[in-house]
């Protein structure tokens, strides 16, 4: 039977095929290191200003209880006492292009490439992205919702 699952090895390299490695660009991964934090903290500050008293904490690796070869690495978690369960995830994601930084969140919606769509009135994470299986791993393996 264990011949017919997907190893752990053939998951990685499906992951790496498919998120492709080779268009990663350093400058873009230094970009983001020197923001994240700038962009939480935006976030938080929103979240209070419609009423979610929100309060992120680092993130280290969580691996999972049943299978410890699967692990993710969030970038915050989040606890919303509003919210039910009131706990969760942060995952950013900076902008690597600079014309793009300055643009309005629903313009930049518009890019085939950028990673978030507006629908009616909220912003989703596209199915077809990368990230979304990114932020999905880390759903299931830290039980958030």
């Amino acid at each position: 039977m264990r011949h017919s699952r997907c190893q752990p090895t053939d998951f990685a390299k499906k992951l790496r095929e498919e998120n492709n490695p080779t268009s990663f660009s350093q400058a873009m991964m230094s970009y983001g290191l020197i923001n994240e934090s700038a962009a939480v903290e935006m976030y938080t500050k929103y979240m209070n200003s419609i009423g979610h008293e929100v309060t992120t904490y680092r993130s280290g690796l969580v691996v999972d209880g049943r299978s410890f070869w699967l692990g993710a690495s969030p970038y915050r978690k989040v606890i919303d006492p509003q919210n039910t369960p009131p706990y969760g995830l942060v995952e950013v994601k900076c902008l690597g292009k600079k014309e793009n930084q300055k643009m309005d969140p629903k313009e930049i919606c518009n890019e085939e490439s950028f990673c978030i769509e507006q629908c009616k009135a909220k912003f989703l994470l596209k199915k077809s992205h990368m990230h979304y299986k990114q932020v999905q791993g880390q759903m299931v393996l830290t039980g958030a919702d």
